[in-house]
Order: C-alpha cells, then structure tokens, then sequence
C-alpha cells in the first residue's frame, strides 16, 4: 500500500471518530489557544467579517472576527451564490493542522441572524419566569458584547440581568426574601445589572432588618451596610426625609418605580431612619446623653433638624431633672445652652436658681459659714440676686460674727455698719468707685487698672496687701487683696479661672 493511501486511511479514520463523538462547542479565539482540539470536530459560533472569492470556485473560504489565522474552507454545497452582508455565522467541522497552519473544513454552516435579534428570540422563547436561562442569556450577551465592542448588545444583557435577579427575587418563602434580596443585589452590583433593581432588592433586604433591629449595635452594623452600597447618601440631602414610600408598601417596587432624583432621596433616607432610630433608641437607653446625641444628630443628619431640637430639648430636661446630681460647671454650660441655643432665658435662670436653692436648703449645715459665703457669690454672679446674697451673708454673720472676710462683702455689696447691724448705703460707694475709675480706665489715684497681674498690683501699691482673702468656686478662684490706710481700705479683686491661669484684676474700689 503506497505511503500516501496509508496517510489518507489515517485522516479518515480521525475524521470519522471525531464526527462519531458530536462537535464540541469551542469559542472562536480559543481555535489557536488549544492544540487539544486539533482532529477533533468543533463548532463555531461567531461573526464573520467578509467571505472570500476564489476564481472557479466561489465563496468558498469565510474569514472570523475572532479566529485570525486559521482557514475556514466551506464544502461545495455551502457556499453562497452572493457575499453574504457582514452578521453571524455557525460553523461545523474537524480543525486540522497542516505544515504548521490551521484549517477547517467546513461540513456545515448556518447564518445567523444578528446577536441582538438572537438574544430577544432566546429570552422569548424561554418564558416569563425562567431567571436560570436570562441569566445565561445575560452572560452570553456581556461575552459578545465585550469582544466586539456592541454597546446595544450590553446594554441588553444588563437589562436581562436585571430581569433574572426580579424573577429569582420571588422564588422562595417570605421569610427568606430579605436576606435572599440582598445577596442578589450585591450579586446584581458585581455583575452589573441594570439598575434599579439591584438598588431596589437592597432597600427591601435594608428596610427588613432595620424593622427587626434589636439594639444600636445592630443599627450601627446595618448603617454602615447601607453606606457601603449606596456611597452618596451620606451626603444630606433636602427634602429626601419626606419622601417615603408609603407605610407597609414594599420597597422594592416603590424605589423600582421612582425617578432617579427620587431613588437617591430614598437612599438618603433609608441610611438617615437608621441613623435616627440608632440615636432614639440610644437617648431611650440614656436620657442623659440627650445632649450628646444632640449635638450628634446636628453632625450626622443637618438634613433633619428636628431631631437635633427635639433631642436637645429632652435632653436638657433630663439633665436638669436632677440638679442635685449637677457641678457648678454642668449648671452653668445647660444655662448657657437653654439661653443661647433654645432662645429661653427665663428658662436658663429658673435652673440656675433651682440648682441655687437646692444647695441652700440641702447642702449646707447649720454651722457652715464657708459655703454659706461661697452660695452668696454665686447668687450675686448667676442670678444678680443681691437680696437673698446678702441674707446669706447675715446667716454666716451669725456662725461667725468676727469674721473680716463677711464684713468685707458687705462693703462690696454696698453695706456699712451701724452700732451692730449692716445697713444698706443709698448709693453704695463700692459701685460708684468701680463704674468711674475702672470703666474710665484710669484706676483712680492708685493707679490699678483692670488686668493687672499680682506683681503690677504691688509694684502701684507699694508691695503686699495687709490682708488676702480666697473665696474657691468650681472652676475659678476669686481673690480679694486688702490694702489699710488712714483714708480707709484699698480693695483689689482677682479672678482665675480655666480660661484665665494667671490671677487677674476684675475690680478695685475703696472703702471708708
């Protein structure tokens, strides 16, 4: 048998197993990539670029977008009369390889209508419910379309996507399409469906579990969920709280349905009710960390400032349930508070004197000079109440009636002494002194101004005082100097507190 009948017996032989084991499906691009497909039947779904004319032999060749360097070879009965126009094509046949090169000969081929025509015949023909087969649909679509640069083709794969993430969306119990919703639509994001609906399933899935939500923690945990799928609605937005689907409607199909504007409110105000239940549901756990949560709420959610005011407004009325419980310094920042931020200033003195009066009535003995004195500071401060300060005063005159630094205050506040009884100047030259030497400036003849430092002071008033009172407030230090002379008292008042370290002069008057 001569060489070139045994090398023909050979080829046959392949061929004919090749076509008794049915064509394997193989992506054109791969032809030249697997040598294992090399005398084995294959079939080819791609699109053609032009077929090629041969003088005698028609169009007997036809040229892939995608299989470059290998020749396609159709059989006689397959080649068309006329070029075909540029479109899809199927082709069957055993890929052999010949000094090097790589060939097909064609045995069938079948032109295909254009892929986008293709895909909505397949979705069609799948039914209305089939989500398995949209999703390979879809996965066709995205693959032809990412080799041959066809947008519209893209665009309708992701649309089917979509479609197939709806459909398996309903598949299942009630119970399991919250968590089911959410898988999907992370799904949905990473394979890049159409939107809304990957946005639509999430806010179904974030909606139920902000439902279901025991404790801050897990309203913390489902917060920082929605921010990492909907990055732009931690950025407020006005209006976007009002905008709410309607109570019990799913989400799913109101989001779905809404205009883009719309959808970006809704994603706002889903990562703000669960910010807002967080904090409401802390201020119920802590009523007094109202203004805490208060100034939070101002931080995090500008977009809905009556929760910050109503926060604010509860939270000061729960620290101030209590004044007993409350430091000087606690006191006065709440007044301050209610006055300057809430625009109610007979509110802020109502708690000043509460606080005043329950440390009258409740925290001094009947022998504490000291805090009697002190509490007649403070209600002269905070209050201006001269009246119930000196009251004060009498009280501590009692307890200790030698006292230099009682007789003191009275002088500051306006008193003088007669026989035994401090009695009320007309106009008290205490006030007098103050309002016409420190208001102009000029210190008087001793020279003290306001702001002086201790050192100044000695230096104008030819060194130590005679006499140093201290009189310890929270947070601040009032320190009188008294300074003796034929004329009468020179009196030298500093302060210094947290926002002053350093003893300054605040007023300076002189006495009889």
């Amino acid at each position: 048998m001569s060489r070139w009948v045994v090398c023909l017996a050979i080829g046959l032989t392949t061929v004919s197993r090749a076509l008794a084991a049915g064509p394997i499906s193989v992506e054109a691009s791969d032809l030249t990539k697997r040598a294992d497909l090399i005398g084995k039947e294959v079939m080819v779904d791609d699109r053609f670029t032009f077929f090629v004319f041969h003088k005698g032999k028609g169009y007997d060749e036809v040229v892939l977008r995608r299989a470059e360097g290998v020749t396609f070879h159709l059989a006689q009965n397959l080649r068309p009369a006329q070029a075909p126009r540029p479109g899809g094509v199927r082709l069957q046949g055993v890929l052999q390889k010949t000094a090097g090169l790589l060939s097909m000969e064609v045995q069938a081929m079948e032109l295909l209508p254009p892929d986008l025509e293709r895909l909505n015949s397949g979705v069609t023909a799948a039914g209305p419910n089939d989500f398995e087969k949209r999703n390979a649909w879809s996965r066709w679509a995205s693959s032809r379309a990412e080799a041959f640069g066809d947008e519209p083709l893209r665009v309708r794969g992701r649309e089917l996507a979509a479609e197939a993430l709806w459909i398996e969306a309903g598949k299942g119990s009630e119970a399991e399409r919250p968590a089911k919703a959410l898988a999907l639509a992370k799904r949905g994001r990473s394979e890049n469906a159409a939107e809304p609906t990957p946005s639509a399933l999430a806010h179904r899935a974030f909606r139920a579990r902000l439902s279901s939500a025991e404790s801050v923690a897990d309203l913390d945990a489902l917060a920082r969920e929605v921010e990492a799928f909907f990055t732009e609605a931690k950025e407020p937005r006005s209006g976007g709280a009002e905008r709410m689907a309607e109570k019990g409607r799913d989400m799913a199909l109101f989001y779905r349905d809404a205009s883009p504007e719309v959808r970006r409110d809704l994603d706002r105000g889903l990562l703000g009710d669960i910010l807002q239940a967080a904090i409401e549901r802390q201020f119920a756990d802590s009523p007094a960390k109202g203004l805490e949560l208060a100034d939070r709420a101002r931080l995090s959610l500008p977009d809905r400032p009556g929760l910050a005011e109503k926060l604010k407004k509860n939270g000061l009325a729960a620290a101030s349930s209590n004044v007993s419980r409350l430091s000087l310094r606690e006191v006065e920042l709440l007044a301050a508070r209610y006055r300057d931020e809430l625009g109610q200033p007979q509110e802020s003195r109502d708690l000043l004197r509460k606080w005043l009066d329950d440390r009258r009535e409740n925290r001094l003995s009947r022998t504490d000079s000291d805090g009697r004195i002190q509490l007649a500071l403070q209600y002269d401060r905070l209050l201006g109440d001269r009246a119930t300060a000196v009251s004060l005063l009498r009280a501590a005159l009692v307890i200790d009636p030698g006292s230099k630094e009682i007789a003191d205050l009275f002088r500051r506040f306006g008193y003088r002494r007669v026989d035994d009884h401090w009695v009320e100047t007309t106009t008290p030259k205490n006030s007098q002194t103050e309002t016409g030497d420190l208001a102009a400036g000029g210190g008087g003849e001793s020279g003290v101004n306001k702001g002086m430092t201790r050192e100044q002071v000695r230096t104008r008033l030819g060194g130590k005082p005679d006499k140093v009172v201290r009189v310890a407030t929270q947070g601040e230090v009032l320190e009188q100097w008294i300074y003796q002379g034929a004329k009468g008292a020179q009196i030298v008042n500093f302060r210094r507190g947290l926002d002053r370290p350093e003893p300054r002069v605040v007023n300076f008057f002189t006495l009889p």
